[in-house]
Protein backbone atom coordinates (compact mmCIF):
# COMPACT_ATOMS: atom_id res chain seq x y z
CA UNK A 1 0.00 0.00 0.00
CA UNK A 2 1.26 3.10 -0.81
CA UNK A 3 1.56 6.16 1.30
CA UNK A 4 -1.07 7.97 -0.53
CA UNK A 5 -3.48 4.51 -0.19
CA UNK A 6 -2.88 4.68 3.72
CA UNK A 7 -3.39 8.17 3.86
CA UNK A 8 -6.98 7.59 1.82
CA UNK A 9 -7.31 4.61 4.12
CA UNK A 10 -7.21 7.40 6.96
CA UNK A 11 -9.58 9.30 6.08
CA UNK A 12 -12.24 7.22 5.62
CA UNK A 13 -11.81 5.74 8.44
CA UNK A 14 -11.75 8.85 10.51
CA UNK A 15 -13.83 10.56 12.80
CA UNK A 16 -17.27 11.55 11.55
CA UNK A 17 -19.17 14.83 12.41
CA UNK A 18 -20.84 14.83 16.21
CA UNK A 19 -24.14 14.10 16.79
CA UNK A 20 -26.58 14.67 19.05
CA UNK A 21 -29.82 14.02 20.54
CA UNK A 22 -30.88 17.31 21.30
CA UNK A 23 -33.84 19.28 20.39
CA UNK A 24 -32.10 21.48 18.50
CA UNK A 25 -32.54 21.65 14.71
CA UNK A 26 -29.88 20.54 12.05
CA UNK A 27 -27.58 23.44 12.01
CA UNK A 28 -25.97 22.65 8.64
CA UNK A 29 -28.85 21.39 6.30
CA UNK A 30 -29.13 25.14 4.90
CA UNK A 31 -26.08 26.96 3.72
CA UNK A 32 -22.76 27.53 5.49
CA UNK A 33 -22.68 29.91 7.81
CA UNK A 34 -20.37 32.90 7.30
CA UNK A 35 -18.70 34.63 9.34
CA UNK A 36 -19.56 38.47 9.82
CA UNK A 37 -16.66 39.96 10.53
CA UNK A 38 -15.01 38.31 7.38
CA UNK A 39 -12.63 41.02 5.54
CA UNK A 40 -12.41 41.52 1.89
CA UNK A 41 -10.28 43.61 -0.46
CA UNK A 42 -13.10 46.54 -0.60
CA UNK A 43 -13.45 46.48 3.11
CA UNK A 44 -9.58 46.81 3.95
CA UNK A 45 -9.58 49.65 1.85
CA UNK A 46 -12.43 51.55 2.85
CA UNK A 47 -11.64 50.59 6.64
CA UNK A 48 -7.69 52.27 5.25
CA UNK A 49 -9.31 55.40 4.06
CA UNK A 50 -10.63 56.02 7.40
CA UNK A 51 -7.58 55.45 9.30
CA UNK A 52 -6.47 57.92 7.39
CA UNK A 53 -9.36 60.71 8.47
CA UNK A 54 -8.69 63.64 10.76
CA UNK A 55 -10.38 62.70 13.24
CA UNK A 56 -9.01 60.02 16.20
CA UNK A 57 -13.13 58.25 17.02
CA UNK A 58 -13.12 57.94 13.21
CA UNK A 59 -9.63 56.40 13.20
CA UNK A 60 -10.59 54.05 16.26
CA UNK A 61 -13.55 52.72 14.72
CA UNK A 62 -11.65 51.86 11.62
CA UNK A 63 -8.84 50.16 13.53
CA UNK A 64 -11.19 48.16 15.78
CA UNK A 65 -12.87 46.58 13.01
CA UNK A 66 -9.97 45.63 11.39
CA UNK A 67 -8.50 43.77 14.73
CA UNK A 68 -11.75 42.15 15.08
CA UNK A 69 -11.16 40.20 11.35
CA UNK A 70 -11.71 36.34 11.74
CA UNK A 71 -9.05 33.58 10.75
CA UNK A 72 -11.46 34.15 7.45
CA UNK A 73 -9.46 36.90 6.37
CA UNK A 74 -5.88 36.24 6.34
CA UNK A 75 -5.75 35.71 2.31
CA UNK A 76 -7.02 39.68 2.52
CA UNK A 77 -5.02 40.83 5.53
CA UNK A 78 -2.14 39.09 4.41
CA UNK A 79 -2.21 40.52 0.42
CA UNK A 80 -2.74 44.18 1.35
CA UNK A 81 -0.17 43.62 4.40
CA UNK A 82 2.24 42.84 1.19
CA UNK A 83 1.49 45.74 -1.24
CA UNK A 84 4.03 48.09 -1.98
CA UNK A 85 3.52 51.27 0.49
CA UNK A 86 4.77 54.83 -0.87
CA UNK A 87 6.95 56.14 1.92
CA UNK A 88 10.51 55.19 2.04
CA UNK A 89 11.61 52.47 5.49
CA UNK A 90 13.97 55.39 6.92
CA UNK A 91 10.34 57.72 6.51
CA UNK A 92 8.55 54.61 8.35
CA UNK A 93 11.08 53.95 10.93
CA UNK A 94 11.28 57.86 12.01
CA UNK A 95 7.53 58.10 12.00
CA UNK A 96 7.17 55.72 14.72
CA UNK A 97 9.84 56.90 16.41
CA UNK A 98 8.64 60.14 16.74
CA UNK A 99 4.98 59.19 17.74
CA UNK A 100 6.11 57.28 20.49
CA UNK A 101 6.67 59.10 23.88
CA UNK A 102 9.90 58.86 25.39
CA UNK A 103 10.86 57.84 29.02
CA UNK A 104 14.11 59.00 30.92
CA UNK A 105 15.94 56.26 29.72
CA UNK A 106 15.18 56.67 26.54
CA UNK A 107 12.97 53.77 25.63
CA UNK A 108 10.00 53.95 24.09
CA UNK A 109 6.80 53.37 26.56
CA UNK A 110 2.86 52.68 25.77
CA UNK A 111 1.37 50.58 23.20
CA UNK A 112 2.97 51.71 19.87
CA UNK A 113 -0.88 51.18 17.99
CA UNK A 114 -2.39 53.50 20.25
CA UNK A 115 0.73 55.71 19.75
CA UNK A 116 0.29 55.94 16.23
CA UNK A 117 -3.40 55.96 16.51
CA UNK A 118 -3.18 59.51 18.20
CA UNK A 119 -0.39 60.69 16.98
CA UNK A 120 -0.38 64.34 15.39
CA UNK A 121 -0.76 64.78 11.99
CA UNK A 122 1.57 67.62 11.42
CA UNK A 123 4.85 65.68 11.20
CA UNK A 124 5.52 63.06 8.29
CA UNK A 125 1.08 62.48 8.12
CA UNK A 126 1.90 59.89 5.50
CA UNK A 127 4.28 57.99 6.92
CA UNK A 128 2.40 58.18 9.74
CA UNK A 129 -0.88 56.69 8.33
CA UNK A 130 1.30 53.88 6.44
CA UNK A 131 2.77 53.09 10.38
CA UNK A 132 -1.02 52.84 11.45
CA UNK A 133 -2.71 50.79 8.87
CA UNK A 134 0.67 48.63 8.81
CA UNK A 135 0.92 47.74 12.47
CA UNK A 136 -3.00 47.42 12.91
CA UNK A 137 -2.57 44.83 9.87
CA UNK A 138 -0.15 42.90 12.32
CA UNK A 139 -1.90 42.81 14.96
CA UNK A 140 -5.11 41.45 12.97
CA UNK A 141 -3.01 38.68 11.76
CA UNK A 142 -2.22 37.84 15.01
CA UNK A 143 -5.35 38.13 16.57
CA UNK A 144 -6.41 35.34 14.12
CA UNK A 145 -4.79 32.97 16.12
CA UNK A 146 -3.72 30.88 13.04
CA UNK A 147 -0.56 29.71 11.01
CA UNK A 148 -1.47 31.29 7.96
CA UNK A 149 -1.80 34.39 9.75
CA UNK A 150 2.22 33.55 11.25
CA UNK A 151 3.61 33.27 7.52
CA UNK A 152 2.54 36.22 6.64
CA UNK A 153 3.82 38.06 9.59
CA UNK A 154 7.29 35.89 8.97
CA UNK A 155 7.31 37.07 4.84
CA UNK A 156 6.61 41.05 5.67
CA UNK A 157 9.28 40.31 8.18
CA UNK A 158 11.73 39.43 5.64
CA UNK A 159 10.59 42.10 3.03
CA UNK A 160 10.51 44.68 5.99
CA UNK A 161 13.46 43.41 8.04
CA UNK A 162 14.90 45.52 10.76
CA UNK A 163 11.67 48.42 10.71
CA UNK A 164 8.81 46.34 11.97
CA UNK A 165 10.51 43.47 13.44
CA UNK A 166 10.04 44.36 17.22
CA UNK A 167 6.22 44.43 16.75
CA UNK A 168 6.33 41.57 14.42
CA UNK A 169 7.84 39.79 17.95
CA UNK A 170 5.65 41.17 19.95
CA UNK A 171 2.51 39.85 18.15
CA UNK A 172 4.16 36.51 18.37
CA UNK A 173 4.60 36.23 21.49
CA UNK A 174 1.06 38.37 22.39
CA UNK A 175 -0.32 35.16 20.45
CA UNK A 176 0.98 32.44 23.12
CA UNK A 177 1.17 28.80 22.44
CA UNK A 178 -1.37 29.88 19.01
CA UNK A 179 1.78 31.12 17.49
CA UNK A 180 3.62 27.52 17.84
CA UNK A 181 2.46 25.66 14.35
CA UNK A 182 3.51 28.65 12.16
CA UNK A 183 6.52 29.04 13.74
CA UNK A 184 7.29 24.96 13.46
CA UNK A 185 6.42 25.31 9.71
CA UNK A 186 8.57 28.49 9.67
CA UNK A 187 11.59 25.35 9.43
CA UNK A 188 10.87 25.31 6.12
CA UNK A 189 11.73 29.16 5.07
CA UNK A 190 13.23 29.88 2.68
CA UNK A 191 15.14 32.71 4.27
CA UNK A 192 17.59 31.25 6.86
CA UNK A 193 17.83 34.21 9.27
CA UNK A 194 13.90 34.24 9.74
CA UNK A 195 14.12 30.18 10.72
CA UNK A 196 16.83 31.20 13.06
CA UNK A 197 14.98 33.57 15.01
CA UNK A 198 11.65 31.76 14.77
CA UNK A 199 13.48 28.93 16.75
CA UNK A 200 14.52 31.67 18.77
CA UNK A 201 11.13 32.89 19.47
CA UNK A 202 10.22 29.29 20.49
CA UNK A 203 12.75 29.13 23.15
CA UNK A 204 12.16 31.84 24.71
CA UNK A 205 9.07 30.63 24.90
CA UNK A 206 9.90 27.28 26.39
CA UNK A 207 8.37 25.27 23.89
CA UNK A 208 11.17 24.16 21.39
CA UNK A 209 10.46 21.03 22.54
CA UNK A 210 7.53 18.74 21.12
CA UNK A 211 6.96 17.02 24.12
CA UNK A 212 6.29 20.78 26.19
CA UNK A 213 4.75 21.94 22.79
CA UNK A 214 1.72 19.33 22.59
CA UNK A 215 0.73 19.85 26.14
CA UNK A 216 -2.36 21.83 25.34
CA UNK A 217 -5.92 21.70 26.60
CA UNK A 218 -7.23 23.45 22.77
CA UNK A 219 -7.74 20.31 20.34
CA UNK A 220 -7.94 22.25 17.70
CA UNK A 221 -4.77 23.97 18.56
CA UNK A 222 -3.21 20.96 19.48
CA UNK A 223 -3.99 19.03 16.50
CA UNK A 224 -2.31 21.74 13.96
CA UNK A 225 1.02 21.78 16.22
CA UNK A 226 1.07 17.84 15.42
CA UNK A 227 0.00 19.20 11.60
CA UNK A 228 2.58 21.41 11.55
CA UNK A 229 5.40 18.88 12.90
CA UNK A 230 4.26 16.11 10.66
CA UNK A 231 4.27 18.59 7.49
CA UNK A 232 8.33 19.40 8.57
CA UNK A 233 9.01 16.00 9.37
CA UNK A 234 10.72 16.95 12.94
CA UNK A 235 12.28 13.43 13.90
CA UNK A 236 11.87 14.23 18.01
CA UNK A 237 8.10 14.83 17.10
CA UNK A 238 7.78 11.85 15.27
CA UNK A 239 7.16 9.52 18.77
CA UNK A 240 5.58 12.14 20.53
CA UNK A 241 2.72 12.17 17.11
CA UNK A 242 2.57 8.31 17.05
CA UNK A 243 1.17 8.38 20.85
CA UNK A 244 -1.69 11.01 20.25
CA UNK A 245 -2.64 8.11 17.70
CA UNK A 246 -4.81 6.35 20.22
CA UNK A 247 -6.20 9.85 21.37
CA UNK A 248 -9.93 10.04 22.80
CA UNK A 249 -10.25 13.46 20.76
CA UNK A 250 -10.91 12.89 17.56
CA UNK A 251 -9.36 16.02 16.00
CA UNK A 252 -6.24 15.17 17.48
CA UNK A 253 -6.49 11.46 16.99
CA UNK A 254 -7.03 12.34 13.38
CA UNK A 255 -4.18 14.77 12.72
CA UNK A 256 -1.80 12.27 14.52
CA UNK A 257 -3.01 9.60 11.96
CA UNK A 258 -2.72 11.79 9.06
CA UNK A 259 1.01 12.84 10.67
CA UNK A 260 2.09 9.13 10.45
CA UNK A 261 1.41 8.98 6.70
CA UNK A 262 3.56 11.83 6.67
CA UNK A 263 6.57 10.36 8.17
CA UNK A 264 5.77 6.63 6.40
CA UNK A 265 8.64 4.62 6.53
CA UNK A 266 10.68 6.28 8.99
CA UNK A 267 7.73 5.96 11.52
CA UNK A 268 8.08 2.49 11.68
CA UNK A 269 9.95 2.17 14.76
CA UNK A 270 7.94 4.20 16.24
CA UNK A 271 4.83 2.71 15.50
CA UNK A 272 6.13 -1.14 16.80
CA UNK A 273 7.33 0.64 20.15
CA UNK A 274 3.73 2.21 20.26
CA UNK A 275 2.10 -1.69 19.32
CA UNK A 276 4.20 -3.37 22.26
CA UNK A 277 3.91 -1.04 24.66
CA UNK A 278 0.24 -0.96 24.36
CA UNK A 279 -0.62 -4.17 23.36
CA UNK A 280 2.08 -6.61 25.75
CA UNK A 281 2.92 -7.93 22.45
CA UNK A 282 5.97 -7.39 19.36
CA UNK A 283 4.56 -6.82 16.36
CA UNK A 284 5.07 -8.82 13.45
CA UNK A 285 8.79 -8.12 12.00
CA UNK A 286 7.61 -8.63 8.38
CA UNK A 287 4.99 -6.06 8.72
CA UNK A 288 5.33 -3.05 6.77
CA UNK A 289 4.89 0.20 8.72
CA UNK A 290 1.55 0.69 6.62
CA UNK A 291 0.51 -3.09 8.16
CA UNK A 292 1.69 -1.54 11.76
CA UNK A 293 0.10 1.42 11.96
CA UNK A 294 -3.39 -0.40 10.94
CA UNK A 295 -2.96 -3.06 13.63
CA UNK A 296 -2.03 -0.29 16.39
CA UNK A 297 -4.96 2.03 15.13
CA UNK A 298 -7.32 -0.76 15.57
CA UNK A 299 -6.41 -1.98 18.50
CA UNK A 300 -6.73 1.57 19.50
CA UNK A 301 -10.20 2.09 18.47
CA UNK A 302 -11.13 -1.96 20.22
CA UNK A 303 -10.53 -0.49 23.28
CA UNK A 304 -12.10 3.14 22.84
CA UNK A 305 -15.40 1.64 21.23
CA UNK A 306 -15.95 -1.14 23.75
CA UNK A 307 -18.02 0.85 25.93
CA UNK A 308 -20.20 2.40 23.37
CA UNK A 309 -20.73 -0.65 21.34
CA UNK A 310 -21.56 -2.29 24.63
CA UNK A 311 -23.85 0.82 24.95
CA UNK A 312 -25.04 0.62 21.20
CA UNK A 313 -26.13 -3.45 22.04
CA UNK A 314 -27.83 -1.85 25.24
CA UNK A 315 -30.42 0.49 23.30
CA UNK A 316 -30.87 -1.69 20.65
CA UNK A 317 -32.59 -3.98 23.25
CA UNK A 318 -33.99 -1.32 24.70
CA UNK A 319 -35.68 -0.49 20.94
CA UNK A 320 -36.78 -4.31 20.98
CA UNK A 321 -38.48 -3.80 24.24
CA UNK A 322 -40.56 -1.11 23.24
CA UNK A 323 -38.61 1.25 25.73
CA UNK A 324 -38.00 4.25 23.60
CA UNK A 325 -37.11 6.40 26.41
CA UNK A 326 -34.49 4.59 27.22
CA UNK A 327 -33.57 3.91 23.76
CA UNK A 328 -33.14 7.48 22.75
CA UNK A 329 -31.44 8.10 26.63
CA UNK A 330 -29.13 5.65 25.69
CA UNK A 331 -28.62 5.82 21.85
CA UNK A 332 -27.44 9.55 23.37
CA UNK A 333 -24.55 8.03 25.33
CA UNK A 334 -23.40 6.18 22.78
CA UNK A 335 -22.52 9.28 20.40
CA UNK A 336 -21.39 11.59 22.78
CA UNK A 337 -18.56 9.17 23.40
CA UNK A 338 -18.50 7.89 20.31
CA UNK A 339 -19.84 10.23 17.54
CA UNK A 340 -17.96 8.04 14.70
CA UNK A 341 -18.88 4.88 15.88
CA UNK A 342 -18.62 2.43 12.49
CA UNK A 343 -21.74 0.97 14.50
CA UNK A 344 -23.70 3.98 14.42
CA UNK A 345 -26.10 3.08 11.33
CA UNK A 346 -27.51 0.20 13.48
CA UNK A 347 -29.97 3.45 15.31
CA UNK A 348 -30.96 4.02 11.88
CA UNK A 349 -34.31 1.40 11.84
CA UNK A 350 -35.20 1.93 15.49
CA UNK A 351 -35.00 5.65 15.33
CA UNK A 352 -37.29 5.71 11.60
CA UNK A 353 -40.08 3.52 13.69
CA UNK A 354 -40.22 5.66 16.45
CA UNK A 355 -40.26 8.74 14.56
CA UNK A 356 -43.17 6.56 12.89
CA UNK A 357 -44.98 6.29 16.27
CA UNK A 358 -44.68 10.36 17.38
CA UNK A 359 -46.31 10.80 13.29
CA UNK A 360 -48.99 9.06 14.62
CA UNK A 361 -49.46 10.40 18.51
CA UNK A 362 -48.98 13.96 16.38
CA UNK A 363 -46.04 14.79 18.15
CA UNK A 364 -44.76 16.47 14.87
CA UNK A 365 -41.98 18.42 16.00
CA UNK A 366 -40.32 15.34 18.00
CA UNK A 367 -40.42 13.40 15.03
CA UNK A 368 -38.71 15.87 13.09
CA UNK A 369 -36.13 15.82 15.59
CA UNK A 370 -35.72 12.11 15.60
CA UNK A 371 -35.88 12.04 11.40
CA UNK A 372 -33.23 14.78 11.43
CA UNK A 373 -30.78 12.94 13.18
CA UNK A 374 -31.01 9.31 11.96
CA UNK A 375 -30.62 11.26 8.53
CA UNK A 376 -27.42 12.33 9.78
CA UNK A 377 -26.40 8.72 11.11
CA UNK A 378 -26.95 7.23 7.55
CA UNK A 379 -27.74 10.25 4.78
CA UNK A 380 -26.69 7.98 2.14
CA UNK A 381 -28.02 5.13 3.84
CA UNK A 382 -31.23 2.50 1.96
CA UNK A 383 -33.45 4.31 4.27
CA UNK A 384 -32.26 7.55 3.66
CA UNK A 385 -35.37 8.25 0.88
CA UNK A 386 -37.64 7.56 3.36
CA UNK A 387 -36.19 9.33 6.07
CA UNK A 388 -36.25 12.34 4.06
CA UNK A 389 -39.62 11.93 2.50
CA UNK A 390 -40.41 12.06 6.53
CA UNK A 391 -38.60 15.22 6.85
CA UNK A 392 -40.19 16.96 4.07
CA UNK A 393 -43.99 15.73 5.49
CA UNK A 394 -43.24 16.69 8.45
CA UNK A 395 -41.89 20.14 6.92
CA UNK A 396 -45.19 20.14 5.09
CA UNK A 397 -47.39 19.57 8.59
CA UNK A 398 -45.35 22.90 10.01
CA UNK A 399 -46.14 24.91 7.22
CA UNK A 400 -49.60 24.14 7.35
CA UNK A 401 -50.10 24.94 11.18
CA UNK A 402 -48.84 28.30 10.36
CA UNK A 403 -51.25 28.95 7.67
CA UNK A 404 -48.82 28.84 4.55
CA UNK A 405 -49.18 25.25 2.60
CA UNK A 406 -46.77 23.90 0.40
CA UNK A 407 -48.39 21.71 -1.85
CA UNK A 408 -44.59 21.07 -3.63
CA UNK A 409 -43.92 19.51 0.24
CA UNK A 410 -46.10 16.78 0.20
CA UNK A 411 -45.72 16.14 -3.33
CA UNK A 412 -41.72 15.51 -2.97
CA UNK A 413 -42.33 13.19 0.14
CA UNK A 414 -44.87 11.22 -2.03
CA UNK A 415 -42.25 10.92 -4.63
CA UNK A 416 -39.79 10.03 -2.19
CA UNK A 417 -42.09 7.17 -0.50
CA UNK A 418 -45.20 6.20 -2.15
CA UNK A 419 -46.50 3.76 1.10
CA UNK A 420 -46.27 7.34 3.22
CA UNK A 421 -50.12 7.49 3.30
CA UNK A 422 -50.02 10.51 5.92
CA UNK A 423 -48.11 12.53 2.66
CA UNK A 424 -50.44 11.09 0.20
CA UNK A 425 -53.45 12.18 2.01
CA UNK A 426 -52.77 15.65 2.58
CA UNK A 427 -51.68 16.11 -1.04
CA UNK A 428 -55.48 14.83 -2.39
CA UNK A 429 -56.57 16.88 0.56
CA UNK A 430 -54.90 20.49 -1.06
CA UNK A 431 -54.89 19.47 -3.94
CA UNK A 432 -58.92 19.46 -3.84
CA UNK A 433 -58.91 22.69 -2.21
CA UNK A 434 -56.88 24.03 -5.25
CA UNK A 435 -59.57 22.66 -7.40
CA UNK A 436 -62.45 23.74 -5.15
CA UNK A 437 -60.37 27.34 -4.98
CA UNK A 438 -60.35 27.18 -8.37
CA UNK A 439 -63.80 26.82 -9.25
CA UNK A 440 -65.15 29.35 -6.97
CA UNK A 441 -62.71 32.04 -8.70
CA UNK A 442 -64.19 30.81 -11.36
CA UNK A 443 -67.42 31.73 -10.80
CA UNK A 444 -66.97 34.76 -8.94
CA UNK A 445 -65.44 36.08 -12.19
CA UNK A 446 -68.29 34.44 -14.25
CA UNK A 447 -70.41 36.59 -11.51
CA UNK A 448 -68.56 39.69 -11.98
CA UNK A 449 -68.69 39.51 -15.77
CA UNK A 450 -72.58 39.51 -16.07
CA UNK A 451 -72.96 41.99 -13.21
CA UNK A 452 -70.72 43.99 -15.62
CA UNK A 453 -72.93 43.27 -18.85
CA UNK A 454 -76.17 43.69 -16.94
CA UNK A 455 -75.17 47.18 -15.77
CA UNK A 456 -73.72 48.03 -19.46
CA UNK A 457 -77.50 46.89 -20.82
CA UNK A 458 -79.30 48.89 -18.60
CA UNK A 459 -77.03 51.50 -19.15
CA UNK A 460 -77.57 51.14 -23.29
CA UNK A 461 -80.99 51.02 -22.52
CA UNK A 462 -81.48 54.40 -20.44
CA UNK A 463 -79.23 56.18 -23.26
CA UNK A 464 -81.80 55.08 -26.08
CA UNK A 465 -84.79 56.04 -24.00
CA UNK A 466 -83.45 59.61 -24.02
CA UNK A 467 -82.18 60.09 -27.17
CA UNK A 468 -86.00 59.59 -28.17
CA UNK A 469 -86.91 61.65 -25.16
CA UNK A 470 -89.00 59.42 -23.30
CA UNK A 471 -88.80 60.38 -19.60
CA UNK A 472 -86.99 57.85 -17.01
CA UNK A 473 -88.92 55.89 -15.47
Amino acid sequence: MSRESFRAWLLTAGSAAALTLGPSESRGEDAETVSETALGAEDLERLAGRLRSDDVETRRGALNAILDAEKESVAALRARLLREYGPSPTRLFNAIRDARPRRRDGDAAGDVLEDLLVAPREGDREAIEVDLEIVSLLHALGRTRTAAGVAALLDFSLRERGIFQREIARTLRRMGDYAIPGLVLARQHEDRPTRVWCARLLEEMDRESPSVAVQQTDNELLAEILRAYASVHDPDAMRVIVSFTGSDRAAVRDAARLGVAQYGQNALWALRSAYENHTGEEPNTSWTWERTARELFDRYDRARLAEPSRLLDEGLSHAKSGDTDAMIATFRRVLALAPSLPRRTEMVEPLERHADVLMGDGRQQEALHVVRLALRLDPQGPRSARLRARDLYLQGRRALAVGVPDEALFAEAVRLDPDLDAAGEHLRRLQAERRRGSIRTLQASLAALAGLVGIGAIGGWAWQRQRRGEPRG
